[in-house]
């Protein structure tokens, strides 16, 4: 199942809907994907967020995960006027919270400042790390 966010108000707000969404979900059923947003990649953010919600649904259509979280479903955090900080205190809380099991990392993953804290990240929290 892809989880696409309600309407929020702030980033805090944000995390607490994929918490409350996840807090009697199986951590290890639980796939965030990770890859480039914004255009420091050569691809337009556009670009980036197709390439990125094709690869979830991917996941999503394996069954191989519960739930699939596809951190661009929000839209572009930036335009909505939050900075990069906000929107990586959003995810790798997300991925700290012992909540999500799995990271999926996208292909170009390792050009993207963001991604590449996101790996970080996971790593540290001991999430299994698939590379598509």
């Amino acid at each position: 199942m892809l989880f696409v966010p309600k309407e929020f108000n702030n980033k805090e707000e944000l995390l607490q809907m994929y918490l409350d969404f996840l807090k009697n979900k199986e951590a290890s059923k639980v796939c965030y994907v990770s890859g480039p947003i914004s255009q420091n990649n050569g691809k337009t953010v556009e670009d980036n967020i197709s390439i990125l919600n094709r690869h979830a649904a991917e996941i999503d259509a394996s069954g191989d995960s519960n739930i699939v979280i596809d951190p661009s479903a929000v839209g572009d955090l930036e335009a909505m006027e939050y900075s990069r900080d906000d929107a990586l205190y959003v995810w790798c809380s997300l991925l700290s919270s012992g909540l999500v099991g799995i990271i999926a990392m996208v292909p170009g993953w390792e050009h993207s400042g963001g991604a590449k804290i996101e790996h970080e990240t996971a790593k540290e929290q001991g999430l299994k790390i698939i590379y598509l």
